[in-house]
């Protein structure tokens, strides 16, 4: 009798388990360019609450030529804390993944978990290596020049997620 009970009972406890599992979300270290993407598709049309924590501006951005095959992007931006405490603060940036054999390093790029301080400006240079235009396929080639380049973020701050796109150029980059 009491093995029933306790089976039944560890049954419950298993599916208690399982449940809260699936309706605990993802793990921010866990996402994908594509669940970033449409975290930013959902906020379209509204205010984004990440802008009453942190503004993001690029200050730098231009293109150099390394050879035939290849150019190099460098850009920065800078991250000011807005609001009058200290935040837990991290991101992750994706690039498109239509651009996916543009860029021949990862197509990805974060930065570890730090305290935020108030008031606090920090500015991200990022120099990454892709492929020439030229040598793109043509639907990589059309989705550059009418996408642009851009990074689709997600931030992490005080435990909750926010999305936010940033464009870095909107079209096809050219040399500086």
């Amino acid at each position: 009798m009491y093995r029933k009970w306790y089976l039944l009972i560890g049954f419950i406890w298993l599916l208690s388990a399982c449940s809260n599992i699936s309706t605990s979300g993802i793990e921010f270290e866990d996402l994908s360019y594509t669940q970033v993407n449409a975290g930013i598709e959902e906020l379209e049309g509204e205010d984004n609450p990440l802008f009453e924590k942190i503004r993001i501006e690029m200050k730098d951005y231009h293109v150099e030529e390394e050879n035939d095959l290849e150019r190099r992007l460098e850009f920065t931006f800078l991250i000011k804390n807005l609001t009058n405490q200290d935040m837990n603060f991290k991101y992750i940036g994706f690039f498109p993944d239509e651009l996916e054999r543009y860029y021949l390093s990862r197509n990805s790029f974060e930065s570890d978990e730090r305290i935020f301080e108030k008031d606090f400006e920090w500015e991200h240079t990022a120099s990454i290596l892709v492929q020439h235009p030229e040598n793109l396929q043509d639907e990589a080639r059309d989705y550059l020049a009418s996408e642009g380049e851009k990074i689709y973020f997600a931030f992490e701050i005080d435990g909750d997620i926010f999305y936010h796109e940033l464009t870095l150029s909107d079209g096809l980059a050219h040399i500086n």
